[in-house]
């Protein structure tokens, strides 16, 4: 089959053939890509690469990055749901989740932390409240707002422009917004974004002399009226944000303006809903091919199911554990996931009347309208410890949509759930971890999860230091800062990378795409950065808001006390724009 090069260049190709003394040249080029290409690796191609402009442009080819991306079997940046493995439009992005998945796994397993390959800071020109990077790493949502507290903005940046971090769209909250969260998901047939917040007023009406916005959002505070939080959800089409993050168009020149005056208003208010209780996790989802969003009421022990296409709402009522004589008002959520494979949620709930046991059930989820009482379905008790902040890591499953390739890994088992504790008391972070289970069915091996699988995987004392974690289900980040500092942007004393311990045989995951191989599990899950890492964050004010994509190893880091994102990434990947810029000087150094 005639490469995608030789159909649009034969002149070139022609040109190449005639001129060159090298018999390898005078092959046709098919015979490369098909025939001789396909037995090299990824270090291989980049080699060839570097010899000529021939190869430079040969190695360019997209067929040979489409082989690699369906050969290998380690974890994949999530594709996006208008990717169109199909159009040339795309060919650029194989190349780049072929090379992200490998440099940030290859960074990730080393003995020593992880290499920064690219950091850079976003000027915001106003302070930053939260920050929210979809799976992927592709759009970044910043919540912003003025040094008076009166004024809001919430702003999506197109992380991967050619012209570095760029602001693509925006709207204005009522108030400040926090707990942003962002996921890919299809709205009445429409691809796009789905972004929830939460936002606060008194219940009652202002209070007198008090801004609400002044008021900390990441601490527990006990404010004068009471709150009422309002849950806000919007969609934002992807075409959207693809138009206006054209590599080709410079942001600010005409095209650019014509086409954010043809979508002028891109967020649709979907859903806004009002409690009592700090909405603290937010969880977006999709179910059935329909879009939802959960929230947690923590003290009566509920979980709101919201459908955000049918505008409906259902509830789980999680019921006490039998076996424990502790009545339902003793029980608390701390956190949850829901798990939309299984149509089952996972729950972790702390007893107050005894803090040393917390439990990990799995419930089933809400049927209908109205409140659904649900018994757990599997549990574990976590006891011995007291727990501050609970996490759960997001597993990032693949959502195969229309002309997405099909992809090797994702015929090994998903990973499993990770679960951070942070004890207090004598400060440490623990990890649970539920592996899936597999069955055999009619249809083939399926995967489920069970609570009562949860065993212990890593005990870590940071002892005098507060330990927090942006947890993930391969890799994720542990930083630590001091227990008396309980400022809104706190100094970083150590940043530390964290792997699980292996469990597997490792055959499974053998990688034939490189000629190292992949790296075994590293046998010390933490290791810490070097010192100039955390000095140079803290030169920029600490952390106050933190986004951790660990599919690409993408960090955003805000601070209280500059108006700007600090960005660094620990995966490679070449932009389009250089690369085509250079394939262009090369064509045009040959006449073409």
């Amino acid at each position: 089959m005639p490469t995608a090069l030789a159909f649009n260049f034969p002149s070139l190709f022609g040109r190449l053939k005639r001129t060159s003394s090298s018999y390898i040249h005078k092959l046709p080029f098919d015979i490369h890509v098909d025939q001789i290409f396909i037995h090299l690796v990824v270090e291989d191609i980049l080699a060839l690469r570097q010899v000529d402009k021939t190869f430079f442009l040969l190695t360019h080819e997209p067929i040979i990055w489409r082989r690699f991306l369906e050969t290998m079997n380690i974890p994949i940046p999530p594709l996006r749901p208008t990717f169109r493995y199909s159009l040339q439009a795309t060919d650029f992005e194989i190349e780049q989740l072929v090379t992200r998945a490998i440099t940030v796994d290859d960074n990730w397993r080393r003995k020593e932390f992880p290499r920064i390959y690219h950091r850079e800071v976003i000027e915001t020109k106003r302070e930053v409240v939260d920050l929210a990077l979809v799976p992927g790493g592709k759009y970044l949502f910043a919540s912003l707002k003025d040094s008076s507290n009166l004024r809001f903005w919430v702003v999506v940046y197109a992380m991967d422009h050619p012209q570095g971090p760029t602001p693509i769209a925006c709207f204005t909250p009522p108030d400040k917004a926090y707990n942003l969260e962002a996921k890919y998901a299809k709205y009445k047939g429409v691809e796009g974004i789905m972004l929830s917040h939460v936002s606060r007023k008194f219940a009652y009406g202002m209070d007198a002399g008090i801004n609400v916005a002044e008021l900390s959002h990441r601490f527990d505070i006990d404010p004068s009226a009471p709150l009422c939080h309002r849950v806000f959800n919007k969609h934002i089409p992807l075409n959207c944000l693809e138009s206006l993050a054209d590599p080709t168009i410079t942001p600010g020149s005409e095209e650019y303006i014509r086409r954010c005056k043809y979508f002028d208003e891109p967020f649709e208010q979907l859903a806004e809903l009002d409690t009592t209780a700090n909405a603290e996790h937010l969880q977006i989802f999709e179910h059935q091919d329909a879009p939802y969003l959960a929230i947690e009421q923590p003290f009566v022990n509920q979980i709101a199911v919201v459908n955000l296409a049918a505008r409906s709402m259902k509830t789980l009522f999680c019921e006490p554990l039998p076996l424990l004589p502790y009545p339902q008002q003793a029980y608390r959520i701390r956190t949850f996931k829901v798990l939309p494979e299984q149509n089952q949620i996972l729950v972790i709930r702390s007893i107050t009347d005894h803090r040393l046991i917390y439990t990990v059930e799995m419930f089933d989820m809400p049927k209908g309208d109205g409140i659904t009482y649900g018994q757990a379905k599997s549990h574990t008790l976590i006891h011995g410890r007291r727990f501050g902040s609970i996490n759960i890591a997001e597993r990032h499953i693949p959502k195969k949509r229309e002309d997405h390739p099909t992809l090797r890994y994702t015929f090994e088992p998903p990973p499993p759930i990770s679960l951070f504790f942070q004890s207090v008391g004598e400060s440490g972070l623990s990890e649970y971890a539920i592996f899936p289970v597999v069955f055999d069915t009619p249809s083939g091996r399926q995967f489920r999860y069970s609570a009562t699988d949860a065993l212990q995987m890593t005990m870590h004392v940071t002892e005098p230091l507060t330990p927090h974690i942006l947890p993930g289900a391969h890799r994720a980040l542990m930083y630590t800062v001091p227990q008396e500092n309980l400022t809104q942007s706190p100094q970083i004393v150590n940043l530390r990378r964290y792997t699980r311990p292996a469990c597997e045989d490792g055959t499974a995951f053998e990688m034939i795409v490189t000629k190292e191989g992949r790296y075994k599990t590293p046998l010390i899950p933490y290791v810490s950065a070097k010192p100039e890492i955390p000095y140079q964050i803290n030169q920029k004010g600490g952390i106050c808001s933190a986004a951790w994509d660990e599919t690409i190893g993408r960090l955003c880091i805000a601070s209280d006390l500059e108006d700007g994102i600090q960005v660094l990434d620990f995966s490679h990947a070449l932009h389009p724009d250089d690369r085509f810029a250079t394939w262009k000087k090369a064509r045009a150094s040959m006449n073409i």
